[in-house]
């Protein structure tokens, strides 16, 4: 849910024949240091070191180093939940169907988990990161909200069980186990029919997973 692979990935130093870094590699770039030794490391100068460019380059998008870890947060907020949900409204299907997709996404290697647990740390002192975060976690809870009220699940009702998909999203991307991804994917499926219920509410939702 919901970091990031781009930010999991070593970025190469020419993205156009001018060989101008755009301003995403310079973020996906920020993303793997912050996941890798949070905010704190992000330094122009040592982005600037595995980017092999100068500072120059950096100062071409950004006023400075504060700007940057302003927009760092967006592009999380965007790669790591908007981005999300446009994927599994893009691919449809019923609610169900798009509550497995969603949580499939906490599985793929589109999430860099090290970067949502350093943000949320970071969010712990900082109240730019802790906005972020806030504005995050009601995007990710409100989506599924919205899914489960399709199946015919009460207002407050849906919310608990929104929260509690979340939650173990965001878990089943931290707990590390050595196991296959389909298993995985399988322990998924039996985690959202113990949600959604009833056979009744199953029907409602779709049997395709």
């Amino acid at each position: 849910m919901m970091s990031l692979s781009a930010a999991g990935k070593q970025v190469q130093p020419a993205t156009r024949r001018t060989g101008r870094l755009l301003k995403a590699d310079w973020l996906a770039t920020g993303m793997e240091m912050l996941g890798a030794r949070g905010p704190g490391a992000i330094r122009i100068d040592a982005m600037c070191e595995q980017l092999g460019v100068t500072k120059g380059s950096f100062y071409w998008h950004f006023a400075d180093r504060e700007e940057f870890l302003g927009g760092l947060l967006s592009y999380w907020e965007y790669k790591a939940t908007q981005a999300i949900i446009e994927r599994v409204e893009a691919r449809g299907g019923s609610p169900r169907a798009r509550i497995l997709s969603l949580l499939h996404e906490g599985l793929s290697e589109e999430i860099d988990f090290s970067a949502e647990l350093a943000i949320r740390h970071w969010a712990r002192n900082d109240h730019f990161a802790a906005n972020a975060v806030k504005r995050v976690d009601k995007q990710r809870i409100s989506f599924l909200e919205e899914i489960l009220k399709e199946i015919g699940i009460e207002a407050e009702s849906a919310t608990t069980k929104a929260i509690f998909l979340y939650s173990l999203n965001l878990s089943q991307g931290t707990i590390v186990r050595r196991e296959s991804k389909a298993n995985r994917h399988a322990r998924l499926q039996e985690f959202v029919d113990m949600v959604i219920g009833s056979s009744t509410d199953k029907a409602v939702a779709g049997n395709d997973g």
